[in-house]
Formats: structure tokens, sequence, C-alpha cells
């Protein structure tokens, strides 16, 4: 007898945190809440633990120094989340299978992924004070 797989669903809102996470591939809990515009920071990070738990994203999170501890979680997508992204019509196959390689990327890569994302928030920040439609539209 096959045993079934169990599909853990998913809220739209961690949906959205996993397209954020296939658009710029590294992002943590602060920009992720700038990035959903959500005023309430245990909210994301309770939906960040969930799809952590249910094996959809990694968790970069060092609790040994007081320095490490100071910084917040990176995240990155898991290859479970590839079956959810590959139903999305704005997703690419190609893009989805480097997932496999995510979680062992470089420090300096995840801090580049991470300041690309503060970069595109700086920059549609400044757009909305003059005023005008955001400037830049993420797309692959």
């Amino acid at each position: 007898m096959k045993q079934q797989s169990i599909k853990q669903p998913i809220t739209k809102k961690q949906l959205g945190i996993l397209l954020l996470l296939y658009q710029f591939r590294f992002l943590d809990t602060h920009t992720i809440q700038l990035l959903l515009h959500h005023k309430l920071p245990t909210r994301i990070q309770s939906w960040l633990q969930d799809l952590t738990r249910k094996g959809y994203i990694h968790q970069f999170y060092d609790r040994t120094s007081f320095v490490e501890r100071t910084k917040p979680a990176v995240y990155c997508l898991s290859t479970k989340a590839r079956k959810i992204l590959k139903e999305q019509k704005e997703c690419e196959v190609y893009v989805l299978n480097q997932i496999y390689r995510e979680k062992d990327r470089s420090e300096e890569f995840k801090n580049h992924c991470c300041y690309i994302a503060n970069l595109y928030l700086l920059l549609n920040t400044l757009c909305t004070a003059q005023k005008r439609k955001p400037c830049i539209s993420i797309q692959r």
C-alpha cells in the first residue's frame, strides 16, 4: 500500500512570502516585513516559523554569540517550495531548479541578495515620495 503525502496548506500571505523569496533569493525578517507593508513583526515571524516548520523555507540564524543574535534571521526557499511555485504562472522552471543549491550559498552572496532587496525598497520609497508610481517592478 502506498502512503499518500499529506499536503500542508499555506495562506495567501505565506505564498506571497515564497514569491518574494523567489524574486530576491535571500531575505531577512525586517525586509520581508517592509516588502509586505505589514506593521506587526510578530505576525511575519509566525508566518516564517510556520513555513520553516513545514519545510518550505530554510532559516539561517546563529544564536551562539551576542553579535549574531542581534542580526535578523535570513531565509531562502527550500526544495519543498518548488512544488508550490511550479504552479504559479510568474515562476520559471529553470529558476526553480536552482533552489537545490540555495542553502549552500556563501554568506557574501546572502548579504548581496539582502542588499539588493533593501536597495529596491529605497528606490521605491524615493519614487513614492515624489508622488509617482513605483519606478521599479519586479519581473524575471
